[in-house]
């Protein structure tokens, strides 16, 4: 990607850390470009991104992985399907503490995965700059903890 190659998209609104239990805000912008270069269907700007995006800050990943659909697409990637149970727990802290656990194969299926669903919520004919994504927060970790986010355990299997 040079200086003068960009791709008109869409803005990422940050993600809040506290909700994550972290100490410090997630920077959407380099999201932004992939969704951009996704949408322009530019493989170099996106593995280039992608690349940018797996070797930085785990909660923009985080951030990522809150905003996807209670029910799993289902032409999700298996490193996504691993994970989408406990994605659905909404609690922030419990996401970022999975994508730090997750294989790096893993977390660029999930990174692709949710550039796939934001890209196709894109309006194809409208200026994509013009288009702010605004990610929701999953529980914080006070709303995790007084009950308001339910958990279920799987039973243990007897054998």
């Amino acid at each position: 990607m040079s200086q003068d190659h960009t791709h008109p998209g869409p803005t990422v609104t940050t993600v809040p850390g506290a909700t994550f239990g972290a100490d410090h805000d997630a920077d959407m912008s380099v999201v932004a470009l992939l969704i951009a270069a996704r949408i322009a269907d530019c493989n170099p700007c996106e593995k280039k991104l992608t690349a940018r995006i797996l070797k930085g800050d785990q909660l923009v990943l985080a951030g990522l992985a809150a905003s996807l659909p209670p029910l799993p697409p289902h032409d999700i990637r298996v490193g996504t399907s691993t994970v989408y149970p406990l994605l659905r727990s909404r609690s922030g802290s419990m996401i970022l503490g999975i994508i730090g656990a997750m294989p790096q194969s893993a977390r660029a299926d999930l990174l692709a995965d949710t550039v796939d669903y934001w890209s196709g919520k894109m309006p194809r004919r409208a200026d994509a700059s013009s288009v702010v994504i605004e990610l929701p927060e999953p529980a914080g970790p006070e709303e995790f903890l007084n009950g308001i986010v339910e958990i279920r355990r799987m039973p243990r299997s007897t054998g």
